[in-house]
């Protein structure tokens, strides 16, 4: 028998900056908006789990495991919106805002691991349940100024309740069976199940009353299906290791706004091969080459259709129309004296899950002012980086692992029916360090640097 556990807590700052130049030319005449948001964002994350494993005999293994998880956050937001024609500013709106999202995860696995022979095949199964719950909460207040900063009138005040409950059922087979020439194929089948239900409840202050708001709640429920299966062989020649797989994945999902009566079900089937070339060109020289067709599927908060409002100008909302993104990668690396590793790579993304800004209306005044800011399928994407990383010893107790990553990203779509072409280029580097203290103790440290990404127009053609 093996008992374990563990214990994790951390505490996390942070902020976001949302800025939106708006510029209207109609027959009345012109409107211009500057707008910045700011909100100051801070939770602390506990999370425990423990489990037992049961040797039944050499080769057969039974476990359980239990995840409980909690988090709490909150986020102090600021807007300040400035209104004119361009040349002289008119009035000003400002937004403040206060919101907390209490979370909680509880997840069970059970495991079966068993050798099936001597000659290497075993099977492992895992059946696995989450259960996700999650309490947002946000009041929004808001007034107007005129262009001397003295009140014109009170804005909206709002508050604004989110319940959701997401629950995860998993069931994941995997085979591995040896063959000849140290060949191995390996197979292996997942199957999972998703709740999502999302209701959200806005209310405004009327009279010095809260009143429901209908127009801004909304009722989401999200259920999602996927059956995928894996198949995978793997062969070593004297120096060329040859590994070649494919996935298929079938998805189903439903996507109901109760309170819009809009139901979005799709079905889609995607196949992903993959292959990979390992090479010994020396005792200082291994080589690779690699091959796969990969995909990104949306959050569940994204495929929500229900849309809020940031300030009175600006809804966030999620898209119930989202596709996953699929991206084809080819990577090269080198490896020098099992030291110093150098790989360059290059990805195509096919509809890239972005968020942008579109313009949008009010249901309930049919106000055009408004922007909506959501993800959406909008581009391709070509990427290419070049990664430099090295294990490098200070002293006995001290180790390092140093990496360096520099790439350059380019971005086509088609936005209103016009060909837009944005390029970006930027540097990532990270460090990790391994202190040995002796008498079992070991102390790490790391540390990362994300530089800004340059942008500019791409070449168009």
């Amino acid at each position: 028998m093996n008992v374990y556990g563990s214990y994790n807590i951390s505490y996390n700052r942070g902020f976001e900056e949302l800025k939106i130049t708006r510029d209207y030319q109609t027959e009345k005449g012109r409107t211009f908006f500057d707008q910045h948001n700011y909100i100051d964002k801070s939770s602390t994350y506990h999370g425990g789990k423990a489990g037992i494993d049961f040797f039944l005999n050499p080769n057969h293994t039974l476990g359980f495991m239990v995840n409980l998880a909690k988090s709490d956050w909150t986020g102090d937001g600021n807007g300040l919106t400035l209104i004119g024609n361009g040349v002289k500013l008119d009035s000003s709106l400002h937004t403040t805002s206060d919101n907390t999202q209490n979370w909680q995860r509880q997840s069970y696995n059970f495991n079966y691991k068993g050798k099936l022979d001597t000659s290497g095949k075993e099977i492992n199964i895992d059946l696995d349940y989450s259960r996700n719950s999650e309490d947002s909460r946000t009041n929004m207040y808001s007034n107007y100024m005129d262009a001397k900063g003295e009140e014109l009138f009170r804005g909206d005040v709002t508050r604004n309740f989110q319940p959701s409950i997401i629950n995860i059922k998993t069931i994941k087979v995997d085979y591995t069976h040896p063959l000849k020439h140290n060949d191995k194929f390996e197979a292996g089948a997942k199957f999972s199940w998703v709740d999502s239900d999302n209701n959200s409840r806005f209310d405004s202050l009327l009279n010095n009353s809260w009143v429901y708001d209908g127009n801004r709640s909304n009722y989401f429920i999200y259920k999602e299906n996927v059956n995928a299966g894996y198949i995978n062989y793997s062969r070593q020649f004297k120096k060329l290791g040859v590994q070649a797989g494919l996935r298929a994945e079938h998805t189903h999902v439903t996507g109901n706004s109760v309170t819009l009566k809009q139901v979005n079900d799709t079905s889609y089937l995607n196949l992903f091969p993959s292959i990979f070339f390992s090479y010994n060109a020396g005792k200082d020289h291994q080589l690779g080459l690699s091959y796969s067709r990969r995909l990104q599927r949306p959050s569940y908060d994204d495929l929500n259709p229900f849309e809020f409002y940031l300030d009175r100008y600006t809804k966030a909302g999620g898209n119930p129309n989202l596709r996953p993104q699929f991206s084809s990668n080819v990577d090269f690396t080198w490896t020098f004296k099992s030291f110093l590793t150098t790989a360059i790579g290059y990805s195509h993304t096919k509809d890239m899950l972005s968020r942008i800004l579109e313009p949008g209306v009010d249901d309930v005044t049919g106000d055009t002012t408004i922007v909506v800011y959501r993800y959406m399928n909008v581009a391709t994407k070509d990427n290419v980086n070049l990664n430099i990383s090295a294990p490098i010893p200070v002293t006995k107790w001290w180790k390092t692992f140093t990496t360096a990553s520099v790439f350059y990203n380019k971005f086509e779509t088609v936005v209103k029916g016009e060909e837009i072409k944005r390029a970006s280029a930027g540097f990532f580097g990270n460090t990790q360090h391994t202190f040995t203290l002796g008498k079992g103790w070991t102390a790490e440290a790391s540390a990362f640097y994300t530089s800004r990404r340059s942008r500019r127009k791409a070449c168009s053609g």
